[in-house]
């Protein structure tokens, strides 16, 4: 026979289970492009879901040149699914620029001041492609563009 000290337990530990259960799909991950393939010289992308049924998830894009400088932006409710892809911005630009481009959307950012910000237009030649931000296996990774001659 149970006690009443039992039951209120049981139901505690239900109602607990209950209340955790939409953090159990919640999602943080994130990726990187090394430039030149070094670590402390990267652009990164950071990606949350902070709750289970929403589709979208929310992006913090990382311009990184260690120890001089590190800034993100934020694009908020990007599809999950979305296609991202990363860009060398062609030589013409004042500085080097890479583009990375999320749904559609056009994002200029740079590793001289670790600066970022959203490119009004489509930059018409967004330059040399250098691979995707993509969803494999539930993870983010970065998955870089075949070089010209590769099959």
């Amino acid at each position: 026979m149970r006690t009443p000290n039992a039951a209120l337990k049981t139901a505690r530990m239900a109602l607990c289970a209950l209340l955790l259960a939409p953090l159990a799909g919640c999602m943080s991950d994130s990726a990187s492009y090394l430039i030149d393939g070094d670590n402390q010289h990267t652009i990164t992308v950071l990606r949350n879901q902070d709750l289970f049924w929403k589709r979208t998830v929310d992006l913090r894009v990382v311009p990184t040149r260690l120890p001089e400088c590190q800034e993100s932006i934020l694009i908020p409710d990007v599809p999950r699914d979305a296609e991202m892809a990363l860009f060398r911005a062609p030589e013409d630009y004042a500085r080097p620029l890479y583009f990375l481009e999320v749904a559609g959307e056009f994002y200029a950012l740079t590793t001289e001041g670790c600066k970022g910000q959203h490119f009004e237009t489509s930059p018409g030649n967004p330059g040399t492609p250098l691979g995707i931000f993509v969803e494999r296996a539930g993870r983010l990774v970065f998955e870089a563009a075949k070089a010209a001659g590769q099959s």
